[in-house]
């Protein structure tokens, strides 16, 4: 959802000068018919099983899950406020032309969700643990392809870093779920992902008064990207030894 948000910003400056309600209409009206798409049904997909569910209480070993999704909502904001900062790169204090491509690029990261709901998720190519792994080696490879000064390595790098962050939410959700109950999983992952902003915020103005370079805000968000790599592989360890040791005890 806030990849689609992005998107939109990004179409309302790029639309010109119109008047407001006008905008407030259509963007309303398209926000509707992507729900609508959303909630088809792809053919020939059948829904996931319901996984058994332990507990409503949050445990100890639900704590990986929710620094997950703390660290995903950081690394993200961190990129999304750094995108001005690294764009003076190429175009110094040419303010309307990073305006411009800030733009494009928050519609780039939501079409690249897009594509990694439909082309991924719907149809359920990857199990949960594969989706948490793979979107941190991708944000990893997006942040750091965008360390380059050239314009459309810039741009791949966000379009990549957007896929993988786009596997990252309903992984962990997903992993979550099988130990607690559906409500109480979604609500701890949704104040996770307030505790990123507010680590995201609390970061921004330290980095800022580090003194580093343009791209201090990407760098910073790399660093965040491979904590979380480190967490999902914690995760699948711990998935994996708890398998082979229900196997051994069964």
């Amino acid at each position: 959802s806030a990849f689609c948000f992005a998107w939109m910003n990004a179409f309302v400056r790029l639309s010109g000068d119109l008047p407001f309600i006008e905008k407030s209409f259509f963007r309303n009206f398209v926000a509707l018919l992507l729900a609508l798409v959303m909630l088809l049904r792809l053919p020939g997909t059948s829904p996931r099983p319901t996984a058994e569910r332990k507990s409503a209480s949050l445990r100890l070993d639900c704590l990986p899950y929710l620094l997950c999704a703390l660290l995903l909502a950081a690394a993200v904001s961190m990129m999304q406020l750094g995108l001005s900062p690294a764009l003076t790169r190429q175009f110094a204090t040419d303010t309307a032309a990073i305006s411009h491509h800030v733009a494009w690029l928050l519609g780039l990261a939501a079409v690249a969700a897009l594509i990694a709901q439909f082309g991924v998720l719907r149809p359920q190519r990857l199990t949960p643990m594969a989706l948490l792994l793979s979107a941190g080696a991708l944000m990893i490879c997006g942040l750091a392809i965008m360390f380059a000064e050239q314009l459309w390595l810039f741009y791949l790098g966000c379009a990549v870093l957007s896929f993988g962050a786009a596997l990252a939410t309903p992984a962990y959700q997903l992993l979550l779920n099988d130990k607690l109950t559906d409500g109480t999983g979604a609500g701890w992952i949704a104040t996770s992902h307030t505790l990123g902003y507010g680590l995201c915020a609390l970061l921004v103005p330290l980095v800022s008064k580090s003194g580093a370079a343009a791209a201090a805000l990407i760098i910073a968000a790399f660093f965040v990207a491979v904590l979380f790599t480190i967490i999902s592989i914690f995760i699948w360890f711990n998935l994996k030894f708890s398998t082979a040791d229900r196997a051994v005890n069964g």
